[in-house]
């Protein structure tokens, strides 16, 4: 009798804006290098944990090394043990950066992230030769049966996401399907499965029941066994409203995730395009703000790549860098992700007096910095400064 495929559960962490329970442990964590999330997911990766296998997606591969140090300096993890490169990248021409990750050890299997095709899976199954790990979205009106049936075929394995179709669709589907099906459909042809971090606690317990369905027999094949392509997903309305965020009096920027929430007094609203609004003083000749230009006019941007997300990943890294070389050691460097594009990065000083037990917290200093990168165009500035009086002086 057939069994479930499914080998393992992981948690998809590019959505995380919190770090979860340390109770919510899973066996596999997926992550993105343009989620730019590693400082609020840290914790989680490195300390809640730390042996669980990490699988990250990569959208271009021109500077892939830089991205992937970046991200796993930024998660506390020695490597990646599964990187899924997007199928649009160029697998020929950057054949060379790809097996310099391996040789590395930054990465310890490479594998593909959603082919859209038999045809393209082919060609890079000849670049990549040892390949076997392809990451797909498995869903039963998201099915795309040519491609999974090559996968079978060949001896590949899948690692599946979105067993809801998405977040715009989740509903629709599992008031159609139920969950218990959905996850039994994803548990049917993935050896992994990737639930959702945008409801942590519900992904958790959805976990538990994949991780029943490990070695258990099929129920009926005929429930789950499609014989044709689908795709009847929701289809999205067009962008009728754009939403910016004011961050001070002279920036008002666009924000990219619809369901952020700010207040009130905080959010401009415009019919169409979000408005962005910057308007800078004149920046101080060799000041941080100077240099961080200065260094973004140096920066090469990767040649596959058009998304701003990217440029960030490869940048912030080297922004804090400066700030915290020119603000000194005693200065902690820390950063607030606002929206994709949108980070506040702040640091803070503790100033003591005295010495020895007689040491006494002064003051705190504290400097906060706007980083943003849109249209491939920077915005960074210093958005206040503040000293604080240490509530426990005497």
């Amino acid at each position: 009798m057939k069994t479930f495929k499914i080998q393992g559960v992981g948690l998809d962490c590019t959505t995380l804006d919190y770090p979860p329970l340390e109770e919510m442990d899973f066996d596999y964590l997926f992550t993105s290098i343009e989620a730019n999330n590693e400082e609020v997911i840290r914790g989680f990766v490195r300390d809640v944990n730390p042996s669980s296998p990490l699988i990250t997606r990569l959208s271009f591969l021109d500077r892939c090394s830089d991205a992937v140090t970046n991200h796993i300096d930024g998660l506390g993890r020695d490597s990646i043990d599964l990187l899924l490169v997007d199928s649009g990248c160029d697998f020929v021409k950057y054949a060379d950066k790809l097996s310099y990750l391996v040789e590395s050890r930054l990465v310890d299997v490479i594998g593909v992230y959603n082919p859209d095709s038999v045809d393209r899976l082919k060609e890079i199954m000849s670049v990549v030769s040892n390949l076997k790990y392809v990451g797909l979205e498995i869903c039963p009106l998201n099915f795309n049966y040519d491609l999974v049936k090559f996968i079978q075929e060949q001896g590949l394995e899948i690692v599946a996401f979105n067993p809801f179709g998405g977040k715009l669709s989740s509903w629709g589907l599992i008031n159609s399907f139920s969950v218990s099906y959905l996850l039994e459909f994803m548990a049917f042809y993935s050896v992994l499965g990737i639930l959702s971090g945008y409801d942590v606690y519900l992904s958790w317990k959805e976990r538990d029941y994949l991780n029943g369905l490990i070695g258990k027999p099929v129920r009926d094949e005929n429930l789950y066994s499609l014989d044709r392509n689908l795709s009847k997903l929701y289809e999205p309305y067009n962008k009728m409203i754009g939403m910016s965020l004011k961050v001070d009096l002279n920036h008002t920027m666009p924000v990219q995730l619809p369901d952020s929430i700010f207040s009130f007094d905080e959010v401009e609203l415009n019919l169409g395009e979000a408005i962005e609004d910057t308007r800078d003083f004149d920046i101080t000749v060799g000041g941080i703000e100077d240099e961080v230009y200065d260094a973004y006019r140096d920066f090469e941007v990767p040649e596959d790549t058009e998304s701003d997300l990217a440029i960030i990943s490869l940048f912030k890294p080297t922004v804090k860098d400066i700030i915290q070389e020119r603000l000194g050691p005693d200065w902690v460097v820390s950063e607030q992700k606002v929206d994709e594009k949108i980070f506040i990065i702040y640091t803070i000083c503790p100033v003591y007096r005295g010495r020895w037990i007689f040491r006494r917290l002064r003051e705190m200093k504290i400097k906060n910095y706007l980083f943003c990168i849109n249209n491939k165009s920077l915005e960074f500035t210093l958005l206040d400064e503040i000293t604080q009086s240490a509530t426990n002086e005497t």
